[in-house]
């Protein structure tokens, strides 16, 4: 799965979402303005001029409130349907069988050298596909080991650097390279 893949996958599952926590962000504003409206007014009634000034400043303050706290939920909401989206992601590829991991690892290989070398390190239960990766992406290292710290992707560790290609190192570029993107996409 490539990185625009996995921003396509995340603004699919993403959009969804989003939808289901604007309405509820919205309806919640809208109650609360509803509310206020109505308790408002049932004190302009029954007030003075005096009192029927204060409460019509009042009611401004409490719709600008509501409304400053409308934004404030829909934004945090946003976030949080983001957050998820990218977590989605990380849950289906971990669910890939050997052959799509090994296409999905395949291609994320294809930003390295062909001529690097180290030694590999790839998720527990993940090994012959990652190594069969390597070999159909033309890199011939042949120093592999298994980790339980991640459950997908891989490292190269070599004297001079190291390549993290673990999926959350990837997901966090993505996030910080593409979140105004993937935000822009989902909340038009």
């Amino acid at each position: 799965m490539a990185l625009s893949d996995i921003t396509k996958k995340i603004i699919s599952d993403a959009s969804f979402e989003k939808e289901k926590l604007v309405k509820e962000a919205e309806e919640k504003a809208r109650l609360f303005l509803a509310d206020a409206k109505s308790h408002a007014e049932i004190m302009k009634k029954e007030g003075e001029e005096k009192l029927k000034k204060a409460l019509s400043d009042n009611l401004k303050k409490v719709e600008t409130g509501a409304e400053l706290e409308k934004r404030r939920m829909v934004e945090l909401l946003r976030d949080e349907v983001i957050k998820n989206a990218f977590e989605n992601v990380s849950a289906l590829v971990e669910k890939f069988s050997d052959n799509e991991y090994e296409g999905f690892t395949e291609r994320i290989l294809k930003i390295l050298p062909k001529k690097i070398t180290g030694k590999v390190v790839a998720p527990k239960g993940r090994l012959a596909p990652t190594k069969h990766a390597f070999k159909n992406a033309g890199i011939s290292i042949t120093d592999f080991s298994e980790t339980s710290e991640w459950t997908v992707g891989c490292k190269i560790l070599n004297k001079d650097y190291d390549y993290d290609l673990t999926l959350p190192s990837l997901i966090n570029k993505v996030r910080e390279s593409e979140y105004g993107s993937v935000a822009s996409k989902l909340f038009k």
